[in-house]
């Protein structure tokens, strides 16, 4: 963690360092919605997040980074031989994102760009709910014992538009591909965490821009 800090603190000190005076901070909070594909047998829940973000724009290139809190939750087929009817699995993530968007067209009000980078996930919390066929139901917490750093490659889009001279209204689909996984492979059993490689969903957020009223979107 001391390691990626730095290389941001590093990658920002960069960025001011070869801005021009037209470039500019912005600050960013969205809401995003994110669907999982956790095989045949399995169904998503609503699965949702919020991320805080720190920009740096230069020219046509926004880097970005902060934090996000996302949730995930599906059902499973439950165990007709142990009376379960189904089971719920929710997982808690801190996730950290280091993202870039490439502008590719703007218009008035309007600019589209790729929007690409890496998220670097954290499991803080897991848990497994199962209800049986009589009606009861069992909770097991803090089924932590298997997890560790993921890292998930993002790519996708983003469209903008300006409101007033200082503030942006984005919407940004996308699809993560996992390419370290946030756990460790352990014998099968119900409680092991799915190895769902791929995810879509999309975000939607408001930007403040910090830059003078003669910078115009």
């Amino acid at each position: 963690m001391r390691k990626i800090i730095f290389c941001l603190l590093l990658l920002f000190g960069a960025l001011k360092t070869y801005s021009q005076d037209k470039d500019y901070f912005s600050t960013e909070f969205d809401a995003n919605y994110y669907y999982y594909f956790v095989g045949n047998n399995n169904s998503n829940n609503l699965n949702y997040g919020f991320s805080l973000l720190v920009s740096k724009n230069i020219q046509k290139l926004k880097f970005s980074t902060g934090i996000n809190y996302s949730i995930k939750s599906y059902n499973s087929q439950g165990d007709p031989f142990y009376s379960i009817e189904k089971r719920k699995y929710n997982f808690e993530y801190l996730n950290i994102p280091i993202i870039a968007n490439i502008e590719i067209f703007s218009h008035k009000k309007f600019r589209s760009s790729i929007l690409t980078g890496f998220t670097f996930n954290h499991i803080i919390d897991y848990d497994i709910t199962s209800f049986y066929l009589n009606g009861e139901t069992l909770t097991e917490n803090n089924l932590l014992d298997n997890r560790k750093l993921g890292v998930i490659f993002m790519l996708g889009a983003t469209f903008s538009k300006s409101i007033g001279n200082k503030c942006l209204l984005n919407l940004s689909p996308f699809i993560n591909y996992k390419l370290i996984p946030d756990h460790d492979n352990q014998r099968p059993d119900y409680k092991n965490i799915p190895d769902d490689k791929i995810s879509i969903g999309f975000r939607i957020g408001i930007e403040y821009l910090f830059k003078t009223t003669d910078n115009k979107s």
